[in-house]
């Protein structure tokens, strides 16, 4: 079993924040850089401290989202899992 595969079973049904989020980007069906390269689009109309939520089925976004979240300065929250589909939440930054 791969890393990436180790991560994907390690992520469960249960979100991470009871918050609601400003925003939900939708990059399903997008394969990387995509899904990240909408996250920042919407980042921008954002406030600091909003509530992000991308959902993607591409795996490589388990590394990806946050790995960018911190080489951004924004707060990655952790994710949840709906069969292939992927939910990220993430807290805006300074940046």
């Amino acid at each position: 079993m791969t890393r990436d595969e180790e991560r994907l079973r390690e992520i469960g049904p249960t979100i991470p924040t009871s918050e609601i989020p400003a925003v939900v980007v939708e990059a399903c069906g997008l394969l990387c850089p995509l899904p990240l390269v909408k996250t920042a689009r919407a980042l921008g109309a954002l406030s600091n401290g909003s509530i992000l939520e991308l959902r993607a089925d591409d795996p490589a976004t388990i590394v990806d989202v946050p790995e960018w979240c911190a080489e951004r300065n924004h707060v990655y929250l952790g994710a949840a899992r709906e069969g292939r589909l992927l939910r990220f939440f993430l807290r805006k930054g300074a940046g």
